[in-house]
């Protein structure tokens, strides 16, 4: 069982929602190799469109072992992003320690290291925010917005 954001829906594998309330969800546990994010944490918010990636976005992950996954989701600009750029330097902190990598826009499969049970990874952008507060007033430094995002079990696939 675990609790979770109303606008966050990430897909599981390895197990099915079972019953879906307002506060919990219920998981059937299909398989050893489950995943899921359960949560989402950050100052920029969670929109049922997806999530603002701001200084550092943390991702609460439940598995049922820890080892390699991916991270797949599509980046799209923000209004404060660098004009015509179509790649940005990230961080990314997991249970393997901290490495540089970077987010293209389009699709993205970023490999991540997961801790056992209850952990989390974390994503903090590298780019300066540029550009002028959008017509809309938002003061967030709204950069990165990630939208199908899930947690899937082994490495990256190879093409």
């Amino acid at each position: 069982m675990t609790d979770r954001e109303a606008a966050i829906r990430a897909p599981v594998f390895g197990a099915r929602r079972h019953w879906d309330g307002q506060a919990y969800i219920l998981w059937d546990v299909e398989d050893t190799d489950w995943s899921v994010i359960a949560d989402v944490s950050n100052r920029e918010g969670i929109e049922s469109s997806g999530i603002w990636l701001g200084p550092k976005t943390e991702f609460l992950i439940m598995t049922g072992r820890g080892g390699p996954a991916t991270l797949t989701a599509i980046a799209q600009p923000g209004p404060q992003a660098e004009p015509g750029s179509g790649q940005f330097r990230i961080t990314l902190e997991d249970a393997a320690g901290k490495k540089q990598t970077v987010l293209r826009l389009g699709e993205n499969r970023i490999p991540v290291d997961l801790a056992a049970g209850r952990g989390t990874f974390a994503i903090t952008i590298e780019e300066p925010v540029s550009g002028s507060v959008p017509g809309d007033s938002d003061l967030r430094p709204t950069v990165l917005h990630l939208t199908e995002y899930s947690i899937e079990r082994g490495g990256p696939r190879q093409p």
